[in-house]
């Protein structure tokens, strides 16, 4: 029984990892695109 609770919680943990993952993804990508455009209007 308590091996069934583990084992949930760590499937709960991945998703919520994964989750959150994807989100840094997100704002890393876009950071990176603010940052090109900054960078681009500074070289113009």
């Amino acid at each position: 029984m308590y091996l069934e609770q583990v084992e949930s919680d760590v499937f709960v943990v991945m998703v919520l990892l994964s989750t959150a993952s994807e989100k840094v993804t997100e704002t890393l990508s876009v950071i990176e695109t603010a940052l090109s455009l900054s960078v681009g209007e500074k070289l113009k």
